[in-house]
C-alpha cells in the first residue's frame, strides 16, 4: 500500500461516514473536536487492507506495519451561516499540528506519514482566509491547501460545510 492507495481509500469513505452520522452535527454546530471518533472511523477504514492496525501506539494516533497517522480536528473561529464565531483554539490546535508533523518525520522507520486534518465550519467563502491563516501557522513542507474533499455535517434542513486534508508526511 502507497500514499495514494491510502488517500484514495480515505478520501473516498471517511467523508460519506461524516455526513451520515447526525450526532456530528451537533458537534460541528458546537465547534467541538471529535477527534477519537474520527480515529475509530479511520481505523474501521484501514482495517480491511492492513490487519495489524493500532490506535494510540508509540505516540501516534494510529501505526500499522505500513503506515503513521496524526489526527488533528480543527473547528475555527469564522462566522459562518447562523452560527457566531467564538473562540475555539485553533491558533494552538495548528501549532500542535507542527509538533506532529516533526514527531512523524523523526521515526526513522520507512513507513508512509499521514496528517489528516479536519476543518470546519469553512465554506467557499471563506477559503482564502484559511489559506493566509493555515500558511502562517502550519510548517508543512508539499502542502497543497487548495487539494481538500469538501465534507458536510448534515442535519434536516441544514449543512455546515467544512474540509478533510490529507497531506503525506514523509516526503
Amino acid at each position: 500500500m502507497v500514499f495514494n492507495d491510502v488517500y484514495n481509500l480515505i478520501n473516498r469513505q471517511l467523508p460519506g461516514r461524516i455526513s451520515s452520522n447526525r450526532g456530528l452535527y451537533t458537534f460541528a454546530r458546537e465547534r467541538k473536536s471529535f477527534e477519537d471518533w474520527v480515529k475509530v472511523e479511520i481505523v474501521d477504514i484501514l482495517i480491511g487492507f492492513d490487519e495489524n492496525v493500532k490506535p494510540e501506539d508509540m505516540e501516534t494516533d494510529i501505526t500499522t506495519d505500513k503506515m503513521d497517522i496524526e489526527i488533528k480536528v480543527a473547528p475555527t473561529y469564522f462566522h459562518y451561516g447562523d452560527l457566531i464565531g467564538k473562540n475555539t483554539g485553533l491558533t494552538e490546535k495548528l501549532k500542535s499540528t507542527n509538533n506532529d508533523v516533526k514527531k512523524l518525520r523523526d521515526k526513522s522507520n520507512q513507513k508512509i506519514k499521514i496528517l489528516i486534518l479536519l476543518v470546519f465550519p469553512l465554506s467557499d467563502a471563506l477559503l482564502a482566509t484559511w489559506k493566509q491563516y493555515f500558511d502562517r501557522l502550519v510548517l508543512l513542507p508539499n502542502k497543497d491547501i487548495h487539494t481538500y474533499t469538501p465534507i458536510f455535517f448534515i442535519e434536516p434542513n441544514q449543512t455546515i460545510e467544512g474540509a478533510l486534508y490529507i497531506w503525506n508526511c514523509g516526503l
